[in-house]
């Protein structure tokens, strides 16, 4: 409901720069045509995507400036308060609202209606005329560019506000649940020194590890795709994974048997093919029970040491570098959950994370690379063998 101007608001609007260098009569004029409106909190003052066709100056209260973004939410621009004039450049161009502008408590509004104000002005053809509405088009069309671009800020700035908190929440549950398998593995190895115990046990406490992660990526507000659980690109992960897991890593795995064949004293006569080491002194059923906990490990262990701890660590380093930092950090966090058997099946695993997270990079799915340790560790642990 529009109002008769008060004494109050029409000192207010004698003072705004937006109506400055008007004679008496201009500002009477002015005055004339202009109206008070009072809005509750929450009512939107102006509507973007709407006509132009009124300016506002907030007599009272404060309003907020929001810009909607393509997925239909509403990014906090600027706060409003007494003075501040809302919808200027419909003065200019009249086109659309470029932003919604939203009252955040009672307020009371000067209104302006653009047509009523043509009808009332007077046409001015002067080259200095021409060159001050040139001006201000450009000015309004570039303001408008910028709300833009200040929401696509907004929403880069949330995104990184989201990763932290991820962040956050991942670096405390991977530590906790690190040392936690660390600690029980330990734990449980010397009061059972039996290594295929430690085996079986690892399977169960591994998989509540694996349902801890996948509950706090699922609510992380990153799609599954993120830490590779996809079938995008599986032929070539597969292929590729195959490739170098065949041709090139079993023959270092076969070069390294023969330096311990030469240096390890406890492996100076130990054939480079079928070599008990670590399975020695268990019987078949023992090492078949054995081979299936590690078909059901060596998958989880990928998940959570590949898609969620360096896939974690890729986007929040910023580095250059931060693709090989992300890989060693992963692989010395896998490498750790084996430092309760010995310290060179941990060195080992070492070596191998950084193949697997430098071959995870090549993928955007875990298969291949889940792949690529079931073959490498079956081949180390049950053909070759070790003795760490």
């Amino acid at each position: 409901m529009q109002e008769i101007l008060t004494a109050q608001a029409r000192e207010m609007i004698r003072a705004n720069p937006l109506f400055s260098n008007l004679d008496e009569e201009q500002m009477d004029e002015l005055l004339g045509i202009m109206y008070e409106e009072k809005v509750s909190v929450g009512v939107n003052v102006v509507q973007e995507g709407e006509p132009g066709d009124t300016v506002y100056i907030i007599r009272a209260g404060r309003a907020e400036v929001l810009k909607e973004d393509d997925n239909g939410e509403y990014h906090h621009i600027a706060m409003l308060k007494p003075g501040d004039v809302i919808g200027e450049i419909s003065l200019i161009d009249k086109r659309p609202r470029s932003a919604t502008v939203r009252a955040v408590e009672d307020t009371k509004l000067i209104s302006l209606n653009v047509d009523e104000l043509y009808k009332h002005s007077k046409p001015e053809v002067s080259l200095v005329s021409i060159l001050k509405v040139n001006f201000a088009t450009t000015l309004s069309h570039n303001i408008r560019k910028l709300n833009t671009r200040t929401v696509v800020k907004l929403k880069d700035q949330l995104k990184r506000s989201q990763k932290q908190i991820f962040l956050g929440q991942y670096i405390f549950a991977l530590m906790t649940l690190v040392s936690l398998y660390i600690l029980s593995m330990s734990v449980f190895n010397s009061l059972v020194p039996l290594r295929s115990s430690t085996a079986y046990l690892s399977v169960p406490v591994i998989i509540l590890f694996a349902i801890a992660f996948y509950q706090i990526i699922s609510k992380s507000q990153f799609n599954m795709r993120t830490f590779g659980l996809t079938l995008d690109g599986w032929r070539f992960s597969v292929m590729d994974s195959l490739l170098l897991t065949v041709g090139v890593m079993m023959p270092v795995i076969m070069l390294a048997k023969i330096l311990f064949i030469f240096f390890m004293p406890s492996m100076v006569e130990a054939p480079l093919f079928f070599y008990e080491g670590m399975l020695a002194g268990l019987n078949e059923k023992e090492i078949f029970l054995i081979i299936i906990a590690f078909f059901c490990y060596a998958p989880l262990v990928e998940f959570m040491a590949r898609g969620v701890c360096q896939t974690s660590f890729m986007m929040f380093l910023t580095h250059k570098n931060r693709r090989w930092q992300a890989i060693l950090l992963a692989a010395m966090f896998f490498s750790l959950s084996h430092s309760h058997i010995s310290v060179l099946l941990a060195l080992a695993t070492f070596a191998l994370g950084i193949f697997w997270g430098w071959l995870y990079t090549r993928h955007t799915t875990l298969i291949g690379v889940m792949l690529s340790h079931l073959l490498l560790g079956y081949f180390g642990l049950f053909i070759v063998g070790f003795d760490f």
